[in-house]
């Protein structure tokens, strides 16, 4: 039987894997002119909201966004609707395509580890060992 702290270590390994690979992402592109971007990547402590609910929180810096879509300080607002892309400026997708991925196979972990949390449960009431 899976117990809250396998739970919650699983959760936390997790979410410090996910930045490992943004950090190690950023650093493929070469994306450190002053490094506050790297930095600035973190996975929050998880927040438990109930019994079977829990938050995974990861923070950056709001222009990481502008890193990932090769967009910054040359496209001016207000522009005519072509962005204008500059040669310096190039998407570097760092923020990871296959984050959805990671998170569908959290999702099929944590439903297996409650699966035999429940079958375990119901092999107690049934045995009548619990």
């Amino acid at each position: 039987m899976t117990n809250n702290k396998d739970r919650e270590a699983y959760l936390r390994s997790w979410s410090q894997v996910m930045v490992n690979i943004w950090v190690e992402k950023l650093a493929a592109y070469k994306v450190f002119d002053t490094g506050s971007l790297v930095e600035s990547v973190h996975a929050s402590p998880i927040k438990h909201m109930g019994t079977f609910k829990e938050v995974i929180e990861h923070t950056f810096n709001e222009y990481g966004i502008f890193v990932e879509r090769g967009t910054g300080r040359e496209v001016s607002k207000g522009n005519s609707g072509d962005l204008g892309f500059h040669p310096d400026r190039v998407p570097r997708p760092w923020l990871n395509k296959k984050y959805y991925y990671y998170c569908m196979k959290l999702a099929e972990k944590m439903a297996d580890m409650s699966g035999k949390d429940f079958t375990h449960v119901i092999q107690q009431v049934i045995e009548g060992t619990k």
